[in-house]
């Protein structure tokens, strides 16, 4: 453990730094505003996803939001199943989507540069914080489109380009 802790620090600080996502709370109330509103409970309408037609909203039309069933509505579902709140689940999906990008660019800065060089260390630091921070992030933090994207496109990359 003590040499995963001092080969990894720099990973750590980025677990930390994803608490600042706890923040975005406030007095139990979940973010879902204009075109969130998927976010009131996504689990509950799990079932309706898998048809054509999606005839709960806007008096019926068809169903464009089957990408939705996996991961995010079945991550809804199962934390559902275990009678976290509502706004519980939202806080680990948003903590989950801030922390990932970061993590996954981490390892992919790790893998660019020398691995045990402290230089490399501090260039992960740096790219997976600016990558964790960016423009893209801080402008909708629950977006669920992009979100998946930059969370796993670092890993795709390394894991496309790697010798390993």
């Amino acid at each position: 453990m003590k040499s995963f802790v001092k080969k990894h620090w720099p990973l750590l600080i980025k677990i930390v730094l994803g608490f600042v996502s706890f923040r975005w709370f406030s007095d139990g109330l979940l973010i879902a505003g204009g075109d969130n509103t998927i976010y009131l409970n996504p689990s509950f309408h799990l079932k309706d996803y898998f048809y054509s037609w999606f005839d709960l909203m806007d008096a019926g039309a068809p169903n464009t939001i089957k990408p939705l069933i996996f991961p995010f509505s079945l991550f809804w579902y199962f934390l559902s199943l275990l009678n976290l709140s509502l706004v519980n689940i939202e806080r680990f999906w948003v903590f989950l989507y801030f922390v990932l990008p970061g993590i996954s660019m981490y390892f992919l800065m790790r893998h660019l540069y020398k691995p045990d060089s402290e230089k490399g260390k501090i260039a992960a630091l740096l790219g997976a914080s600016l990558y964790m921070f960016n423009y893209l992030v801080m402008v909708d933090v629950i977006q669920l489109a992009i979100r998946p994207l930059m969370a796993f496109l670092p890993c795709v990359w390394r894991l496309t380009t790697s010798t390993c």
